[in-house]
């Protein structure tokens, strides 16, 4: 009998202490600083250049290519398209990007994402005209629009 009470409130305790920490959320104010947010950024753009390596290696050869003054052949552009399917898909459902929609969430800054995503492509060598063309094709801004959309509808759940 006393075992039990004894639990009861060992269990009763617990439940309330974890009721308030659910119920704190993080002051942006205090939180978001560059202190802070640079090291989560950085480990969620290193998550991202893993997983799109591969991909983005394709882009840098098109931009070579242009470079070079060559017009790309076609399987070169074949490659353009599979590595942006690759990219797009590692951009909106991939756990870097998931981590960076939620520390533009957690700042109320959805420019955390667009600075995020075109950094994963400088660092790893993605010349400007691709990215100009990335940019004339609304590739890119097709995928920051629908992580926005995403941290949309997060916000109202």
């Amino acid at each position: 009998m006393k075992t039990t009470k004894t639990i009861t409130l060992f269990l009763t305790t617990f439940t309330i202490l974890g009721l308030q920490a659910c119920a704190t959320a993080p002051d942006p104010a205090k939180v978001c600083t560059a202190e802070w947010i640079t090291p989560r950024t950085d480990k969620a753009i290193n998550r991202i250049e893993s997983k799109t390596r591969k991909a983005v290696k394709n882009l840098v050869k098109l931009g070579e290519a242009y470079a070079d003054g060559k017009t790309p052949g076609m399987f070169t552009m074949m490659r353009f398209r599979s590595s942006i399917d690759t990219l797009k898909t590692e951009l909106t459902e991939g756990r870097g990007i998931t981590d960076i929609k939620m520390l533009a969430k957690t700042c109320d800054n959805p420019e955390i994402i667009t600075k995020a995503v075109r950094e994963v492509f400088e660092k790893q060598g993605v010349s400007e005209r691709v990215l100009s063309l990335m940019d004339d094709l609304k590739i890119f801004q097709d995928i920051i629009e629908e992580n926005l959309d995403d941290m949309e509808t997060l916000e109202t759940l």
